[in-house]
């Protein structure tokens, strides 16, 4: 027994030896019990039980870890032996049995995998299982039948050595030894069978104890099955949470160059290997993206070894073509491979016929270090694909197994798809190359070639027609409306506006009171100079009564009198006229309309209402609805000569188009007859970041029956029409500017 349980459970698992000791008490009839062992030391039939329980908890513990298959396996089935002094032990996977996804050969199996036929029993985990029981994974023809009677009873049966006769309708054990197989079920059905090889020692009572602890070692085997399960569904739904999360990703990239970027990342953690390349074969492969690499040296050793290696794996087979002339399509080649460096130990062998790629392959894996990559088609017809070298630790490992393929396949044609959006423009290149005959090196006929000659000289005249068809020459600028007849209204004076009579959009009539400013320094003037005007006027009454009591004076005295009414009379004239200026001044501060119209200013209330004004400010806008309106456009300094060519052509002016912003699907119509004389720097429409560039002004005339807006200051997006041009000279017409220019300044 001390030899038995030497194999430990993995590291991580750490046995818990109070749980056991209430989880699993001494059954009826355990061997220990019998009366043929009565007469053993007490002591020792102590510390036998106290190891028994502790294995036995040992189990639980596990059953209850989440350990892996392998982990569990390991652990469970030398404790099982060790617990019942058994011979071997053994799990088998019951036919059609698809509620777990288990390997199908354990590591503790040292024999070659085999195929899993749907029909037979599949060893998933042993134990010193002897070879008369098992070929390979599979149990041999006489063990085959015990196992299916089993399956067919549902029970758990413990099956007699071969030397024992049976009845004639049993299959006989095969070995000496008695088989206890216990049916672990699975969701109500037999999934699975423990099978414990036993010593055929004991009586009746120690074979049903036997037989009841390994039904409760079969019952904590299906809890971790059970278990298991439930984590494999969890890491399945986490695993499509994920895979959904990365196609969420490469569809929202804002860019071709970032999907492509989010694919190669897509594709290197989906595969599991350390680094990722994205190939699309255009004529030749060539490198897109690689995986955690923003930009790349195209000329790179690990970047030219990919390419080449995927356009030998890409080269369809040197098979003679088909009778049609076509060579066999590279989609041909399998979705995913697997490929492996050749041992740098061994001496170099000369690569056969059958090998033609394993060159390349070596090339790839030593300028990249690995040892092993896989090769995959992401989308053929569109000519995607991706290698992703693997870690040194898993070279040796099948990552292309079924499951597996089959699930990395769905989500490579989901990126695939997505990917197909960025390779769009190639079908034009594609198309010519075809047309045109570049890169086909078939021997062709004269009628091939004549054909193919004809076919270029259609491809140029349609080329040169397309250049010569007659298309409108535009200049595009922004503008901004303004009415032609506009009336603005200024502060005449300094003051506080006390008073606004009108609001945006009302209409008004000339010599309607707009509003009404207040200012304290004239009316004090006012109160002052009427003061002294009144003191004057008094002292002018006080002189003419002097002058009427003449008798009295003397002719000095008159004279002085006569003096000094004169100066009042002076003053008196002096501050009336004061007083006229100073109430002039004060009626100018009630602004009234000069003509009809609409007022045009926003918010004009809460704008001017109690806010000081100083002398010049502007107060408010109005306009005549009616009348013709400006649509005022800055065109760009080097687009002025196209404009300018243009009205000279017409007399009548030039024809613009315009939509304003708050109506972008109406067009509306004008005339430009004339430019400003000078250039000006517009700041106002410069873009952040770049320095603003000269523009030249111009009105263009504009009915007010046409405006879907009348709005002071509307932004606008005007086309003005310059005439019909050749299409090929709009293509070529500003390099061929810039470049004559450029010779004549050299010139």
């Amino acid at each position: 027994m001390d030899g038995t349980t030497s194999n430990l459970p993995p590291s991580g698992f750490q046995p818990d030896h109070n749980f056991a000791a209430t989880a699993f008490p001494p059954v009826d009839g355990w061997p220990v019990e019998n009366s043929a062992v009565a007469s053993l030391d007490t002591p020792l039939l102590r510390q036998t039980k106290s190891e028994i329980r502790t294995l036995a908890a040992e189990i639980a513990q596990l059953a209850h870890s989440p350990v892996s298959l392998d982990e569990f396996f390991a652990g469970f089935l030398p404790r099982l032996c060790a617990a019942m002094g058994a011979k071997a032990a053994a799990a088998w996977r019951c036919p059609n049995s698809d509620n777990l996804h288990l390997p199908d050969v354990a590591s503790t199996v040292p024999q070659p995998q085999l195929s899993n036929s749907a029909g037979s029993f599949v060893c998933i985990a042993e134990h010193a299982i002897p070879a008369s029981l098992r070929d390979g994974t599979v149990p041999t023809a006489g063990h085959r039948r015990i196992l299916e009677c089993v399956v067919a009873e549902g029970q758990p049966v413990l099956v007699p050595p071969g030397n024992v006769s049976l009845e004639a309708d049993r299959p006989n054990n095969p070995i000496n030894d008695a088989l206890i197989i216990v049916p672990v079920r699975i969701e109500e059905s037999v999934a699975y069978l423990l099978e414990v090889v036993q010593r055929p020692a004991g009586g009746p009572t120690a074979q049903r104890g036997y037989l009841r602890f390994v039904a409760q070692m079969a019952d904590l085997m299906s809890d971790y099955l059970r278990r298991q399960q439930l984590r494999e569904y969890a890491n399945e739904r986490s695993l499509v949470h994920r895979v959904e999360s990365l196609l969420v990703e490469v569809a929202g990239a804002s860019s071709a160059q970032q999907r492509q970027q989010r694919t190669v990342d897509a594709v290197l953690e989906l595969v599991d290997g350390e680094q990722a390349f994205l190939l699309f074969e255009s004529g030749r492969p060539r490198v897109r993206a690689v995986s955690g690499i923003a930009a790349f040296d195209p000329r790179s050793q690990s970047i030219l070894a990919a390419e080449e290696l995927v356009g030998c794996l890409l080269k369809p087979p040197a098979d003679p073509p088909t009778k049609t002339g076509k060579s066999p399509s590279p989609e041909s080649c399998p979705p995913m491979q697997t490929l492996t460096a050749s041992d740098r130990r061994q001496p170099a062998k000369p690569i056969s016929g059958s090998e033609p790629h394993q060159r390349l392959i070596d090339a790839f894996c030593q300028s990249t270090g690995c040892q092993s990559a896989i090769f995959t088609t992401i989308d053929a017809q569109a000519g995607w694909s991706a290698l992703v070298t693997l870690s040194s630790h898993g070279a040796t490992e099948d990552v292309t197994d079924e499951a597996r393929e089959a699930r990395c396949q769905q989500v490579l044609q989901s990126l695939g798809a997505i990917l197909a959006g960025t390779t769009r423009p190639a079908w034009g290149a594609t198309i010519c190359r075809k047309l045109l005959g570049i890169g086909n090196a078939q021997v062709q006929s004269r009628r091939q070639v004549a054909e193919r000659w004809l076919m270029r000289a259609a491809c140029v005249g349609l080329l040169f027609a397309v250049g010569l068809f007659p298309v409108s020459q535009n200049v595009t600028a922004t503008a901004t409306l303004h009415p032609a007849d506009k009336q603005a209204y200024y502060a005449p004076l300094a003051g506080i506006v006390t008073e606004v009579l009108v609001s945006e959009g009302e209409e008004v009539t000339a010599g309607q009171i707009l509003l009404r400013l207040t200012n304290r320094d004239l009316e004090s003037q006012l109160d002052e100079l009427q003061g002294e005007r009144l003191v004057t006027r008094e002292r002018i009454a006080e002189k003419n009564h002097q002058l009427s009591l003449g008798r009295d004076l003397t002719a000095q005295q008159s004279d002085q009198l006569e003096g000094e009414l004169q100066q009042l009379r002076i003053s008196e004239g002096s501050l009336s006229q004061q007083l006229e200026i100073v109430r002039e001044q004060i009626h100018s501060l009630v602004v009234t309309a000069a003509a009809d119209g609409k007022i045009a200013s926003w918010d004009v209330r809460n704008r001017l209402l109690n806010r000081p004004i100083r002398a010049g400010d502007l107060l408010l806008t109005s306009f005549a609805p009616e009348s013709p309106w400006a649509l005022r456009i800055a065109i760009p300094d080097h687009r002025v000569g196209l404009v300018t060519d243009a009205m000279e052509a017409s007399a009548e002016g030039v024809r613009v188009e315009f939509s304003l912003s708050s109506h972008p699907d109406q067009l509306c119509e004008g005339l430009v007859h004339r430019l400003a004389a000078q250039a000006v720097v517009d700041r106002e429409n410069a873009p952040s970041g770049t320095p603003p560039q000269h523009v030249i002004y111009t009105d263009a005339v504009v009915s007010s029956a046409v405006l879907p807006l009348k709005k002071d200051g509307a932004i606008a997006r005007a086309s003005i029409h310059c005439g019909q041009v050749p299409a090929a000279w709009l293509v070529f017409r500003d390099a061929y500017l810039a470049t004559r220019s450029s010779l004549q300044m050299l010139w």
